[in-house]
Order: structure tokens, then C-alpha cells, then sequence
């Protein structure tokens, strides 16, 4: 037996193990990243910002007060560090675990990140939330279809006026 022989099946052992361990280390860093996902999106702060901001996808053109703007830049933050996760989530499962609210959010908020833009001349605030949350909504056409048809009955409603 020659001890080239040995060290070739030692390093093929030991490459193996090594593409394990990334393996399992890349799996950890998943749950990681779905574990923290899942704390901002139960954390109780985050539930009743975005509780009353969603209390609005009904009445759109509703005037929203002081405390809901403020409201909703927190749901805006938050979005946009769960948007962050996505590569660690992976999109699929991002879509079908939070896709309806993060859509729903994008719906509501797209106003406020364009606003908050323009006022703080960053033109990359909420980027992630943006680009995640439009996607959102691509994929749950019946919230925008929805929203579209309030907006619409609201304008007729004001028409009338």
C-alpha cells in the first residue's frame, strides 16, 4: 500500500466532512434568519403599528394622524429589515409565509417612502422594502385589485359630492 493512496482517501474524507459542515452551517444560518424574521414580524411594537396602519387599506384616502405617520415609518423600518432577510429566507418561502402583509404594507406605504424620500433627499431609503414589497404585491394581484376598486369607489364617492 502506498501512503499517496492513503492521504487521497484522507483528503477526500476530509472534504466531504468540510462541504457537511458548510452544509449544515448554511442551514443554521436559514433558521437563524427565520428566527429573526419571525421576532420582528410578532414583536408586539410592530403588531400595533402595523395593526393601525392596515386599519386603513379600507379607507385609503382616510387622513391619516401625527401617530399613524409615525406609525407608519416604524412599519416602513421594520419591513425593510425583514426585506433584508430575504437571502437568508430565501424569496419562495419569504412570499408564502409573509407575502399578503408585506404586500398589503407596500400598498399602503408606497406614498409615505416616496414622501420620506423626497424630504430626506436619500433616494435608496426603504429600497429593500420597496423592491420585496413590490414583488409582494405582484404575486397577490387581488389585494391591488382590491385596493384599486376602494380607490376607485372613493373618488367616485367624492365626485358625487
Amino acid at each position: 500500500m502506498e501512503w499517496s493512496t492513503v492521504w487521497t482517501a484522507i483528503g477526500a474524507i476530509a472534504t466531504v466532512l468540510a462541504a457537511g459542515a458548510i452544509f449544515l452551517a448554511l442551514k443554521q444560518l436559514r433558521f437563524d434568519a427565520w428566527l429573526k424574521a419571525q421576532e420582528i414580524f410578532t414583536n408586539d411594537e410592530f403588531v400595533d403599528a402595523r395593526t393601525l396602519v392596515f386599519s386603513h387599506f379600507d379607507n385609503p384616502k382616510t387622513p391619516w394622524p401625527e401617530l399613524e405617520c409615525k406609525n407608519a415609518k416604524k412599519v416602513c423600518r421594520k419591513m425593510d429589515e425583514m426585506a433584508y432577510l430575504k437571502g437568508a429566507i430565501g424569496c419562495k418561502r419569504m412570499f408564502r409565509v409573509w407575502g399578503h402583509p408585506i404586500a398589503k404594507a407596500w400598498l399602503l406605504l408606497e406614498p409615505t417612502v416616496k414622501k420620506d424620500r423626497e424630504t430626506s433627499h436619500w433616494d435608496e431609503k426603504w429600497c429593500t422594502f420597496a423592491a420585496v414589497g413590490g414583488k409582494s404585491v405582484e404575486k397577490h394581484q387581488k389585494l391591488k385589485e382590491f385596493r384599486d376598486e376602494v380607490l376607485a369607489q372613493h373618488n367616485t364617492s367624492q365626485d358625487a359630492k
